[in-house]
This record gives C-alpha cells, structure tokens and sequence, in this order.
C-alpha cells in the first residue's frame, strides 16, 4: 500500500505503476514453481497468470486514478479481477494464445 501511493505521489504513470504492481504476483508464481524443481507455468504458453495480475494492477491503477472507487474498493476489484480471471483459466481452460515464435514449425534438417 505505502509503495503505490508513494508511486502515485512521485507522479509516475499509471501505466507504469500497474506493472510494477503485476511484477510481484508474477514472481512468486516463479519463485514457487523453481522451488519445487519444475519447469515455471509462467514460461510455457496457455494460461493465465502475468495477464491476469496485469489485469488486476490496472483495474485497481484505473480505479484509484478515476477517483471512482476508493483506494480499498478499488484493491478489492483488482484482486477479485486477478482471481476471478486465474480461476477460470485454470476451470475452463481459458488461455493466451501461444505466442508466434512458438507456434512456427521448425525446419526439417537436411
């Protein structure tokens, strides 16, 4: 809480304190997965995990810079975004397109 409003007191972007919002949630997703020796989810393509924090840090970067929603409704709508679009990702198998680097074939070798 003291690090947002010390980035909105500081003049920052939202654009930019969003994402340094999302940056915590998306290492701890790593952060647990090396811990238990496996490959990170955040790095195969498919889910939703650094898009779904994304999208909580700037439902709440919106909400306090519109002064529509206080600084706690407006952390709970991130939040609640953030965990709303992780579970169904994770219920209905909704994902992020792989991205174009990963979905070329490869050449065959001669």
């Amino acid at each position: 809480m003291r690090r947002t409003r010390a980035l909105a007191a500081a003049a920052v972007s939202a654009s930019t304190v969003a994402a340094l919002l999302a940056l915590p949630a998306a290492q701890a997703t790593v952060s647990n997965d090396v811990v238990v020796n496996e490959v990170p989810d955040l790095f195969r393509p498919g889910g939703l995990y650094a898009t779904a924090s994304l999208a909580g840090a700037i439902a709440f970067v919106v909400g306090i810079a519109t002064g529509v929603l206080a600084y706690a409704n407006a952390a709970i709508l991130g939040i609640a975004l953030t965990l709303g679009l992780r579970l169904l990702s994770i219920r209905l198998g909704v994902a992020m397109p792989p991205p174009h680097w990963a979905a070329r074939p490869k050449h065959p070798q001669p």
